[in-house]
């Protein structure tokens, strides 16, 4: 038995002739004889009583006929409560800067819808106007620039990073080299200054010149904690370039082991940042190398991916080594700094 074969039983009823039937379906004579037919053979009755120019209902037909109605109003509001459900359906809306949508999204969409079967609505807008309609629950999610605000008060999850490049022609002193240093920007400019916000905390009151300069930059989910050497961080507040000695190292060194050490006694996971030269130290905790200290583009180059991966460990604390300010040294504390939200032990 099909639905197909209920109605058109149902349509000869109404009509009391299989022509008639036939002619308001759309369908063939020999279609509808053929259904019933079959309807009678499933169920072994007779349905219709044949007479010369009419055919009426059998005793069993009329029982049937009214469990056939029935099934079919049923199955008509089944259909007209659920068909539109998809369209009815509140979409996930989501606000995205205009490049992304046409770069990156298209294949993420896809893949959510196939897997989720949610819809989804695409709005364009920038990181600061998206923010605002998160807030007023006008967007439900949007996809931001970190550097545009404090992001403690939302549930975020860092999707992808971008690098800062620099553009010289092929002929240029600095075509060579992996990344720009103070001494090289003071080396073609002579006389550069750096903004306070990037050498400490601002001060209250104090408008930084770009947002990102104001918040715990890339901060990993895990209370992060910076050893340095005291001299290198008093230097850092005027921007001189030092280099830390190797007994500094040592020293700070034997600190990071010490905290982490007295947190991981204490039952907490503990992430441990660490160089390629200094990893032996740690024998206990979850202990990640950065990279060689005599390689600074290494450094910076794992970072990221390095405070990242604490996240994925579901660590409760994490203690960092620190870095000498010269060359590229500079700018990988900067990072690490705002990270940490400059939570820094000064070793002497």
């Amino acid at each position: 038995m099909t639905l197909t074969q209920l109605e058109y039983f149902c349509m000869v009823c109404r009509y009391h002739s299989i022509t008639r039937a036939a002619d308001a379906l759309y369908v063939s004579q020999p279609t509808i004889s053929t259904s019933i037919r079959d309807l009678e053979k499933e169920f072994h009755l007779k349905l219709f009583n044949h007479g010369k120019n009419r055919i009426s209902l059998t005793k069993d037909g009329e029982a049937f006929y009214q469990k056939a109605e029935y099934i079919l109003r049923q199955t008509q509001e089944l259909y007209s409560d659920f068909s539109n459900i998809e369209e009815n359906r509140h979409p996930l809306r989501i606000g995205i800067p205009p490049m992304i949508s046409t770069v990156f999204f298209p294949r993420v969409t896809d893949q959510f819808q196939e897997q989720y079967n949610i819809p989804i609505q695409l709005l364009e807008y920038g990181s600061i106007r998206a923010r605002t309609l998160v807030d007023n629950e006008q967007l439900d999610v949007a996809m931001a620039n970190m550097d545009f605000y404090n992001l403690d008060k939302y549930n975020s999850y860092v999707m992808m990073e971008d690098r800062y490049v620099y553009c010289v022609s092929r002929t240029h002193r600095y075509a060579g080299e992996k990344g720009i240093t103070m001494e090289m920007l003071k080396d073609v400019l002579g006389e550069v200054t750096i903004d306070p916000a990037i050498l400490g905390p601002m001060a209250a009151g104090v408008r930084p010149k770009a947002p990102g300069m104001k918040y715990k930059h890339y901060a990993p989910k895990a209370d992060l904690t910076l050893v340095e050497p005291a001299n290198v961080a008093e230097a850092r507040k005027t921007g001189e370039a030092v280099a830390m000695t190797q007994e500094q190292v040592n020293a700070m060194v034997e600190t990071v082991w010490k905290l982490a050490k007295e947190k991981i006694d204490a039952g907490y996971k503990v992430g441990i940042i660490c160089t390629d030269e200094s990893r032996s130290h740690y024998p206990e905790g979850e202990v990640r190398s950065i990279g060689a200290r005599k390689s600074q583009a290494s450094v910076a180059h794992n970072l990221y991916a390095l405070l990242r991966e604490f996240d994925d460990l579901k660590v409760d604390y994490i203690y960092s080594e620190s870095f000498s300010q010269d060359h590229l040294g500079q700018a990988i504390m900067n990072r690490l700094l705002k990270a940490a939200g400059h939570k820094i032990i000064q070793v002497v």
